[in-house]
């Protein structure tokens, strides 16, 4: 805010926080009295509790998300390079260590997309591990392509033969 300028004087953090919502009950699970920051007007619908129970929300998505990069040491602490043959809407990326190997595919656009996917260093075809979606995107029977929902991301690991 100090930044704005003194043409904003009445604009603080504030206005854009919230309590953390955790249930949908008069306080949102955050406190038995008046907060001093406003609770969203939506927490009857999102809060963790609500989130716990949807496998399609944002915290699912986060736990499915944290879960893999613990499983795979490639995630971790491989060496990171570009895949450069992708649509400007489209970010993808290889993670490859002692670990083994990763091939992270992020739509930005709004649309679905098809891309052409490497082949992964051993050979054979990628096949999904996790995704933005509980269902994700999976590559072609081929392996050579994968066609992304709008803004959607999958991180595809080598098929095991």
């Amino acid at each position: 805010a100090a930044r704005v300028g003194p043409d904003f004087a009445w604009w603080d953090r504030s206005q854009s926080r919230t309590p953390m919502p955790w249930t949908d009950e008069p306080g949102a699970g955050f406190t038995s009295g008046t907060p001093w920051l406003r609770l969203g007007a939506d927490v009857g619908r999102r809060n963790v509790a609500a989130q716990l129970a949807d496998p399609s929300s944002v915290l699912a998505c986060y736990r499915r998300v944290i879960a893999a990069r613990r499983s795979l040491p490639a995630l971790q602490d491989g060496r990171l390079s570009l895949v450069r043959t992708t649509p400007p809407d489209v970010l993808a990326y290889r993670r490859r260590g002692d670990g083994g190997e990763a091939l992270v595919v992020i739509a930005f656009g709004s649309s679905a997309v098809e891309i052409d996917l490497p082949r992964p260093a051993s050979g054979g075809r990628w096949m999904a591990l996790v995704g933005t979606d509980v269902e994700p995107a999976a590559p072609t029977a081929d392996g050579r392509r994968l066609r992304l929902r709008g803004r959607e991301g999958v991180v595809l690991v080598p098929a095991r033969r």
